[in-house]
């Protein structure tokens, strides 16, 4: 069959797509037999897993709303809270301040020799 020449490698060429042809027609009739059943199945799926995500990315926003919310609510109490504790320990050391004052001036006031 296959002599030696310039037809030999047309002849080689003609079996292999010869050969090509025959599989791609038993693979187009079982692709036809199969049922469109998993398909389906499949694309139904693929709907799903969609709304679940587009579920769960909404969630996701609501939440990164309500840290950053947080964020800022937490800062405002932080904020107060050091206010109020300068006012208060600006109020107490003034206090303070004043008795040690008044505890310094009547002592001297007492201490002082009267003079004739």
């Amino acid at each position: 069959m296959l002599g030696i020449g310039p037809h030999s490698s047309l002849l080689r060429l003609y079996y292999a797509v010869r050969k090509y042809i025959k599989n791609q027609k038993s693979v187009r009739e079982s692709i036809a037999r199969m049922s469109s059943k998993p398909l389906f199945r499949i694309q139904d799926d693929i709907i799903n897993h969609r709304q679940q995500l587009l579920l769960i990315t909404s969630g996701l926003q609501r939440n990164a709303v309500a840290i950053e919310k947080l964020k800022k609510e937490t800062a405002q109490v932080l904020f107060s809270f050091q206010t109020s504790t300068s006012v208060y320990k600006v109020k107490s050391l003034t206090v303070s301040i004043i008795y040690q004052h008044y505890y310094y001036y009547s002592r001297l006031y007492v201490a002082k020799p009267s003079v004739p």
